[in-house]
Order: structure tokens, then sequence, then C-alpha cells
């Protein structure tokens, strides 16, 4: 019965921190209608909001023609939902789109870009500001202010996982003497108090007021990576600019281009080829394509045209664009062979 009852204060004891998982693949925007027109646009849009959590480095997102694959952009489109907060008379209408997350990961990798998975670090921030001259640390109870609410949108738009402390009386004790100017070692108040945590990643941002904008000095730690920065501007700019510039750093280390994906050549072959008419119109067909980018004929023998194309996207956008057409339909393919089969509808 001791055991028992020494089992459940330790239970009681042990603290639970829930963090918010990002999903990646889903993002919403502000909508006034549901036409069609409208929705596609706001469809690019919400594309770009999502390829920025998956590449997770603005300056790769930045440097690449994004065209090709944008040209898709309703190809991807796994659900789409119009949402509205029924307990808001004021809300704005949004659309939430989610997107095949294997369909698009393979367009992502056919452009040479790198993917971020979705295995990133988990991150508990120590957000101090000034109030009435005393040093204040945000902690879960705060997690509705605009300060911490800002930050965490911004870490979100990122598809990173932030959370704030407990300042329980466990922080509070540990953090009694703690300088927020102090550099962030090992034995620093601050990443002593994170152990219990088990945060991949711990950030310092202290925020200070004035006149109606805020600097923060911003310093974040992860294993043996330590680094800092100065953001200023409004609450939304500066805390913007500082998550911007963590993501960008992170996504360095850990966002990585499928080298086998970004081969983007395939053979085809195309069967029931019976005439010039045929190939014909094949060949015009896949040229016609957005998601291919180069059609090159390999041969033509018993009624069978082999090619080689290039896609602009991936195999699974290639592969729902030409079901969805008609023309060709995929055949068996042949045991250990890396050419995929197709046959001419008549």
């Amino acid at each position: 019965m001791s055991r028992l009852f020494f089992v459940l204060i330790s239970l009681m004891c042990t603290p639970t921190f829930a963090i918010a998982m990002v999903d990646l693949y889903q993002a919403s925007t502000p909508i006034e209608s549901q036409n069609d027109q409208e929705r596609e646009r706001a469809t690019l849009k919400i594309l770009q909001q999502v390829l920025l959590k998956v590449l997770g480095n603005q300056t790769a997102l930045a440097n690449k023609d994004l065209t090709p694959l944008l040209a898709q952009a309703d190809q991807f489109v796994e659900q789409y939902a119009y949402e509205r907060d029924v307990t808001n008379a004021n809300s704005v209408q949004q659309l939430r789109l989610i997107f095949n997350e294997q369909a698009l990961n393979q367009a992502i990798s056919a452009m040479g870009l790198p993917i971020w998975k979705k295995s990133r670090p988990e991150m508990i921030v120590w957000l101090i500001v000034n109030e009435s001259g005393k040093q204040k640390i945000f902690g879960v109870e705060d997690e509705r202010r605009p300060l911490y609410k800002g930050i965490k949108l911004s870490a979100q738009e990122r598809g990173l996982s932030l959370f704030l402390p407990l300042m329980d009386l466990q922080d509070q004790h540990q953090l009694r003497f703690a300088q927020a100017g102090e550099k962030m070692t090992k034995d620093n108040a601050f990443m002593q108090a994170s152990q219990r945590y088990g945060a991949d990643l711990v950030i310092l941002a202290k925020v200070i007021e004035n006149q109606g904008e805020i600097s923060v000095d911003w310093e974040w730690v992860e294993g043996e990576h330590h680094q800092a920065l100065k953001t200023q501007g409004t609450m939304r700019v500066a805390m913007t600019a500082g998550v911007n510039q963590i993501a960008d750093q992170l996504a360095k280390q850990y966002a990585v281009v499928d080298q086998q994906g970004s081969k983007r050549d395939y053979k085809l072959a195309v069967q029931d080829i019976n005439d010039f008419t045929d190939y014909s119109r094949v060949q015009s067909y896949l040229n016609s394509l957005k998601v291919v980018s180069e059609v090159n004929v390999v041969s033509l023998r018993d009624k069978q045209l082999d090619l080689r194309v290039r896609l602009a996207s991936g195999l699974v956008i290639f592969n729902h664009v030409v079901k969805k057409d008609g023309l060709l339909i995929e055949a068996p393919k042949e045991a250990d062979s890396d050419t995929l089969y197709y046959r001419l509808r008549p």
C-alpha cells in the first residue's frame, strides 16, 4: 500500500507539458466568398505558406522559381473546408487546405529543394519583460497574452512548436538570482531550469517596450550551438524576425535535399501504338502537360513507344493527371523493371 501511495505521489508531482504539434501540410487564409476563382487565388497563397513550413528556409524558397510547382497547386489539394468562428460575430471566413504530403514532397524533391521532415526540435522559450520595474518571466498562465501569442503564431508559420515554462515554485526558486543578460552557458540558471522540460532547444527572449514598439534580445542554445541576435519594431515584426532567423538556422542543419527524388527522369513505355496518329497523340499529350518539362523518344517497335520524360513535379502528381485525363491507362509493370507502363486508350 505504501508503495502504491509513493507511485501516486510521484505521478502527481511529475509535470506534464502540452506541446501542440504543427501540421506542416495544412494552412488557412481569409477568403471573402466561396467561388472557384477566389479559391484558386487563395490556394496559391496557402501553398506558399505550406512550402515555407516544409522547406524551412526563406532563402531556399526565395531563390527558386516556383512557377512550375505553383501552376499545379490544385493537384496537391487533398481536402478543403470553409471555416468560421461561430462564437465570434466579427470572425472572418477562412479557407483551410490540406495538401497531399507524398505528392508535395515528390514535387519539392523534383525541383532540387530541401525538405525539413516532421521531426523538429521542441523549444522552450523564456520570455522576459519588465513590468512595474521588475523582471517578469512568462509562464503557462501567460499563454493568452498578445506577446506570447505573437511569438507562437510566428513559430507555427514556420512549422515549429514551442512552449512556456510552468513558472511554478520550482522554477521560481531556481531562477531567483537569474540575470537575463548572462551568457547561456550550461551553468546558466535558465539552462539549468530547462533541464526538467527535456526541450531540444532553449530560447531566451528579453523584451524591452518603448513607445509602442519593442526590441528583443534573443539567445538560443541547441546542444553545443549558441547564437544571439537583436530584433526591433512592432510586436509582430520583432517577434516574427527573431523566429524567422532561428527557423532559417535550424533548417540549414536539418533540411535535406533528396538526391534520389531530385532525379526527375523517368522511363515510360506506351503500348498499343498502331500508327503515326497514335504516336502523335501521345507526343502532343505529354508535351502539353504542365507536370512534364521534357519528352524524348527512345524507340518505337512492336507497337510500343519508349520514352524518357522529365517531370516538373513528382510521379504522384503525374499519375494523378494522367489518370484524370484518361488518354493513357496504367498497365502492369514488368518485374524488376524501372519502366512505367501505359496503354493508349483507343
